[in-house]
């Protein structure tokens, strides 16, 4: 059985471009949008607990933007003291800064040995990077089994950059962080993350449930590792 933990970004409390933020998204439990996007293509898979943190470690019902417990700096600590170690695998979703939470979350847990697969939705950071300086790249966190990661791009810089061909939305073309300044003093991380999928896109930040969508399909690395 599987836990899923979702982390959201600074902008839950307003709306994501599809409407779906993460908050909403684990609204339900194992019965939630979330847990079903995540089963449908993965006939292995079964959840038994879906839980929400914000990116700053607080639980679904003190996410409150202006609440002093916010601690920016770590809430993946917040998370890990507050889930304990008894599922058998924990997946983890995170959104904008949500994705930043959920890396240092998997790589704690990846570190102790607890199974632990990673699905980062154009994670950016606050202030910090966390690529190597030499080489400029995010290295998969060890112990993690599978890190998958989906990011918008703009057209012109898809055909330009891009060795793979991007699947086009329809959706408007914005900018990675559409003008949010926390994430932005961090950046998006985009192709600097060595992810084992990674999903480019024409869309925008907060598109979650296309995302999603794309990082379940069938034969995609999520979906190969329930097939059995």
């Amino acid at each position: 059985m599987a836990r899923v933990i979702g982390v959201g970004g600074n902008s839950e409390r307003g709306l994501a471009s599809d409407g779906q933020t993460i908050l909403k998204l684990t609204s339900g439990g194992v019965n939630s949008p979330l847990a079903n996007i995540l089963k449908s293509n993965a006939p292995a898979l079964r959840i038994d607990q879906v839980i929400y943190f914000s990116w700053t470690g607080l639980p679904r019902d003190n996410d409150d933007p202006l609440d002093y417990k916010h601690n920016v700096w770590n809430g993946a600590s917040l998370i890990e003291k507050s889930i304990g170690a008894d599922a058998d695998e924990t997946i983890i979703v995170g959104w904008s800064n949500g994705g930043d939470t959920a890396f240092k979350l998997a790589k704690r847990l990846g570190a102790r040995g607890l199974k632990t697969v990673l699905m980062t939705l154009d994670p950016t950071s606050l202030l910090t990077r966390y690529h190597s300086w030499l080489t400029g790249f995010i290295a998969k966190p060890p112990g993690v089994e599978l890190w998958v990661n989906a990011y918008p791009v703009s057209i012109h810089l898809a055909a330009i950059f891009d060795s793979e061909k991007p699947v086009f939305s329809e959706a408007p073309i914005r900018s990675t962080v559409e003008g949010n300044v926390i994430a932005g003093f961090g950046g998006g991380w985009n192709w600097r993350s060595l992810a084992d999928e990674t999903y480019k896109f024409a869309g925008a930040h907060g598109e979650t449930v296309k995302m999603l969508t794309y990082l379940t399909r069938k034969g995609g690395a999520f979906a190969k590792r329930y097939q059995t």
